[in-house]
C-alpha cells in the first residue's frame, strides 16, 4: 500500500485501528447515536402529550361570556335618543356596542351607543364637500 493511502487511512480512523477496531462508526459513535434516538424518541412523546393536552383544554375549557349572558331575559331594556325626524337606516351590535345609522335633514349619521346605559359614546357625521371655486 502507498505511504500516503496509509497517511489517510489512519486520518480517517484515527485510534480505531490502534485499538483493533473496524468498522463505519467506533463504540463511542454507536452510543452517541443510540443516546441521541432515545433523547428525539423522548421529545416527539413529550410534544405529542402536550399537544394532546392542549386539544383537551382548549375543548373543555368555558368562554369568558356564555351565550345569552349579556342579551338574556331578564336583562333591562335600553332606549336610545335619537334627534326627532332622525330615520334609521341600520343598527348593529358590537360587543357592549350599539351603532345606529340613521339620515336627519339629508346626511347620514352614525350613533353609537353603551347597550348597557343607552349613553351616547360618539356620533359620527358624513358633510359633503363644499363646491370649490373655479
Amino acid at each position: 500500500m502507498p505511504n500516503h493511502i496509509k497517511q489517510i487511512d489512519t486520518v480517517l480512523d484515527g485510534t480505531d485501528q490502534a485499538q483493533g477496531y473496524h468498522g463505519p462508526l467506533s463504540p463511542s459513535g454507536v452510543k452517541a447515536l443510540k443516546t441521541a434516538i432515545a433523547v428525539m424518541g423522548a421529545m416527539i412523546a413529550l410534544c405529542v402529550i402536550v399537544i394532546i393536552g392542549r386539544v383537551i383544554y382548549l375543548a373543555s375549557g368555558t368562554t369568558s361570556m356564555e351565550a345569552g349572558q349579556l342579551y338574556s331575559r331578564t336583562s333591562p331594556s335600553v332606549e336610545f335618543v335619537l334627534p326627532t325626524g332622525a330615520q334609521v337606516q341600520n343598527v348593529s351590535l358590537n360587543g357592549e356596542r350599539a351603532i345606529v345609522t340613521f339620515r336627519l335633514h339629508g346626511q347620514t349619521k352614525i350613533s353609537i351607543f353603551n347597550l348597557h346605559s343607552g349613553e351616547q359614546l360618539t356620533q359620527i357625521r358624513f358633510i359633503s364637500p363644499l363646491p370649490s371655486a373655479s
